[in-house]
């Protein structure tokens, strides 16, 4: 009688196991930069007859794009108890401490839940800071047979550059968009890029900067998705952006920065030029993580 009641205890004891977290950690490199593939892996160990779900709600996850599908697989067998790992690949797109929501799991009437997680991440690139390009001295005053050249030389300059002046200013104004680059063989991301990057290169008065950011910005829609975008109204690019349900990361930065740009165009505001450099290089982060994500598809 004695063993039938040890036998019947061993029995309900282990029929009772329930399932438990075995661990939750973010594989990453040293630095997570914004597109950075970030792999989030939850271990659990449970009975090998018996399955697990792992939830995803898409709207906890602020600032991260789901690259892949969810990744399970079982990494340990202990007989009757085996460890599944679940993958979850993620790219952020923005700056800063991204949180990362408790995820469920769920199965067998059981329900586990992962810590909340937070993941640093840095930007791709960084306005350059200003500095000093050239130091000279300040030349030693003339003396009387070098006073009538010191006079003349700086006037004979003032009157080129008066000219040159005159004459390029009256020459066309073409959008960097079109003309900046020739056609190349790039992909839309990054020539992109390249074409803000030479827009940040080049000398230009704060409206025709942001018109020609917009016109690269309207240009990838329509070279990406086969549309006039180059045609439309920000308000056109907002609405299509909703409408064809294109990456949740085009529509934040665009809502943001097209507006932006159209006050300055048409409402005749002028930001700090530290200001809208800041906003390019966030739009260059925008195609860099964009790019990641076509590059995982």
């Amino acid at each position: 009688m004695k063993r039938l009641v040890i036998a019947w205890i061993l029995l309900a004891s282990n029929s009772i196991f329930a399932a438990e977290l075995v661990s939750t950690r973010l594989l990453h490199g040293e630095r997570v930069l914004i597109g950075d593939l970030v792999v989030l892996e939850v271990l659990v160990r449970h009975e090998w007859d018996k399955q697990y779900t792992l939830h995803i709600d898409r709207r906890g996850l602020v600032g991260l794009e789901i690259g892949r599908d969810l990744e399970v697989k079982i990494v340990s067998d202990e007989g009757r108890y085996i460890v599944t790992s679940y993958r979850l690949r993620l790219i952020p797109f923005v700056t800063g401490q991204v949180p990362l929501p408790p995820f469920v799991i769920e199965g067998q009437g059981e329900r586990l839940q992962t810590p909340a997680l937070k993941l640093e991440v840095s930007a791709v690139t960084e306005p350059q800071a200003f500095e000093i390009k050239d130091v000279r001295l300040l030349p030693s005053p003339p003396t009387e047979s070098k006073l009538g050249v010191s006079i003349a030389v700086p006037v004979f300059f003032s009157i080129l550059l008066y000219l040159a002046l005159h004459y390029t200013t009256r020459l066309p104004n073409r959008p960097l968009a079109d003309s900046v680059l020739p056609a190349s063989d790039l992909k839309p991301e990054d020539e992109a890029i390249s074409r803000i990057r030479a827009l940040l290169s080049t000398e230009t008065d704060v409206k025709m900067f942001h018109v020609e950011l917009s016109a690269v910005m309207s240009w990838y829609v329509a070279k990406r998705f086969s549309c006039p975008a180059q045609e439309w109204t920000t308000t056109e690019i907002l609405h299509y952006s909703e409408g064809m349900g294109l990456p949740p990361l085009l529509r934040d930065v665009y809502s943001e920065v097209l507006p932006q740009c159209d006050l300055v165009k048409f409402a005749c505001v002028r930001p700090e030029r530290s200001v809208y450099e800041g906003m390019a290089y966030r739009v260059i982060d925008l195609f860099t993580a964009l790019g990641v994500l076509r590059e995982g598809e």
